[in-house]
């Protein structure tokens, strides 16, 4: 197990480094469209797609879908990962704070605990090696744009 934590970076207030995997850079400041780049220099965009019932996808540089995340109701973060045409849950740990788990089956591969960009740093834990660095970042990318969208939200309703 190993617990890592992400980092604004310090030339960049777009990007966000996750050490010893990659970064997610924020391609525009008023959308949560991002560029996740492994440090292998593998680039995915990772964007949201839909309003009522958000879905993302992740595509590659030809501009093919590798991943995506299908909620599994509405108003709901648990979800379908689909990676590479593996399929994977995010299920949102609690409902007072932002907690997820990625999972196999029934084996646990990452754990997610933010509170938003930037706001205080986000912890994640593999739980399982050999998860690749572009679906971790995905779903990091997922975790933080639930934040995200929950925040524009309440600042929208205010």
């Amino acid at each position: 197990m190993t617990t890592i934590e992400l980092a604004q970076a310090a030339d960049d207030k777009h990007r966000f480094d996750l050490p010893g995997v990659g970064s997610v850079r924020h391609l525009k400041r008023t959308s949560f469209d991002s560029e996740l780049c492994t440090l292998e220099n593998t680039c995915v965009q990772a964007a949201m797609k839909g309003v009522w019932q958000p879905k993302a996808e992740a595509t590659d540089a030809a501009g093919t879908v590798i991943g995506s995340y299908e909620p599994t109701a509405k108003l709901s973060r648990n979800g379908a990962v689909q990676w590479r045409g593996e399929t994977y849950s995010l299920q949102s740990e609690s409902s007072w704070d932002y907690s997820f788990s990625l999972s196999r089956d029934t084996t646990v591969l990452i754990q997610v605990q933010t509170s938003g960009w930037g706001k205080h740093p986000t912890t994640v834990v593999i739980e399982e090696d050999g998860v690749e660095p572009a679906l971790l970042l995905f779903t990091v990318w997922l975790a933080e744009t639930f934040v995200g969208q929950d925040f524009a939200y309440v600042a929208g309703a205010t």
